[in-house]
């Protein structure tokens, strides 16, 4: 968590590397919010054996990211991804959610268009599912229909694989040589 501080995920990968084999080689990911990504941050995670970021930055409309209940605002993941490339961080994986309510093909594309900018090496893309139970279930919440939930998808592997991601697993798209192996 991105809530941990600096001393405990200090000690935390200590341990870790203490008690389990772990290759040199391998993919130690550290997820966090955008928000979180401050330069001290930014900084903190270079010095130890992370070598990549996931973070959750599901939309870059404001009003989609209220919906969420997100903390963050579509402005602070450019500035958050800018961050982790000054650190050294060269693997950086972004998450996008799509199939809101009222949302439209042409609103997705800006989500897809704005996650491109970034020049990230990885992006998994989710649909918003709303399941039955949840609080948004009971407000009488509805997803994008299946009609455009499917256009959405089938876009989504047209823009990202037309610039060169390859499309390894039903959410996930990566640069060649970076697909995630967690």
């Amino acid at each position: 968590s991105s809530q941990l501080s600096e001393g405990l995920l200090r000690q935390l990968f200590s341990n870790m590397y203490e008690t389990i084999d772990i290759s040199p080689e391998a993919e130690v990911t550290k997820e966090c919010n955008p928000d979180d990504v401050t330069e001290k941050f930014s900084r903190m995670l270079s010095d130890l054996p992370v070598n990549r970021v996931s973070m959750g930055a599901q939309t870059f409309s404001l009003e989609r990211l209220r919906f969420l209940r997100r903390r963050h605002t579509a402005e602070q993941v450019p500035e958050a991804v800018e961050r982790l490339r000054k650190a050294g961080i060269g693997n950086i994986s972004i998450d996008l959610m799509y199939g809101f309510p009222d949302e439209t093909l042409d609103d997705f594309r800006r989500d897809i268009d704005a996650a491109l900018a970034l020049d990230v090496e990885h992006i998994s893309a989710y649909c918003l599912m709303i399941e039955e139970g949840t609080a948004l279930h009971r407000m009488g919440v509805e997803a994008a229909d299946e009609d455009t939930e499917r256009a959405m998808y089938e876009m989504l592997i047209d823009c990202l694989t037309a610039v060169g991601y390859e499309h390894y697993e039903i959410s996930n798209f990566a640069r060649p040589g970076y697909r995630s192996t967690t």
